[in-house]
């Protein structure tokens, strides 16, 4: 599991299981919020929404480091066959000359 250096320490998964929990409650509660803060409105809840969908149409973690490490093994392999490649033309090249 990767290390997680982020301010908070939770999983992604209960952080979005909780904002899912924020939001529909939102609604609910937008009097309290309203008394306590006036730029708590109604519409609030729909830009807490909208935020949250961006997020959980990101990529996760995990599956971005799975995705760099393909990416370095395909590295790895072309650079294995460049090398291979470049021995087989300067044997024939020594060869040659």
């Amino acid at each position: 599991m990767p290390i997680n250096d982020r301010l908070f320490k939770m999983p992604e998964a209960h952080l979005l299981q909780f904002s899912g929990v924020v939001v529909s409650m939102y609604p609910i509660d937008v009097a309290t919020f309203s008394a306590f803060d006036s730029t708590f409105t109604i519409d609030y809840g729909a830009t807490i929404k909208n935020a949250i969908d961006v997020v959980t149409a990101l990529k996760s973690d995990q599956v971005i480091i799975d995705q760099m490490t393909e990416h370095k093994q395909n590295v790895l392999n072309a650079m294995g066959k460049g090398n291979t490649d470049y021995k087989t033309i300067s044997y024939f090249v020594r060869k040659a000359f």
